[in-house]
C-alpha cells in the first residue's frame, strides 16, 4: 500500500515516517509549488492513529495524527 504525502520545500532525499517508523519514498516530485512524496506504507498498528514527520536537510515537519491504519475488518462465518 502507497501514501501520498504533499506539502512545499521537500527534497530527492526527503525521510518521512508514520508513527516513528520510517516510510519508503518511492517516488518524489519536487521544486513544484506543491511538492508530493509518494511512500510505501509500513507495518502498524491496526486503527491507529499516527504522526506523519517529513524531514529533510532544512529541518522537520509533524503533522499530528495525520494518518490512520486501516480498521481491523469484521469477519463473518463461525
Amino acid at each position: 500500500m502507497s501514501a501520498t504525502v504533499s506539502g512545499s520545500n521537500f527534497t530527492n532525499q526527503a525521510l518521512v515516517y508514520l508513527g516513528g517508523v520510517r516510510a519508503t519514498v518511492t517516488r518524489a516530485n519536487t521544486g513544484k509549488k506543491k511538492d508530493t512524496l509518494i511512500v510505501t506504507i509500513p507495518t502498524g498498528p491496526t486503527g491507529a492513529r499516527v504522526d506523519v514527520v517529513v524531514t529533510t536537510s532544512e529541518g522537520s515537519g509533524i503533522l499530528r495524527n495525520g494518518f490512520q491504519y486501516a480498521p481491523q475488518a469484521n469477519k463473518c462465518g463461525t
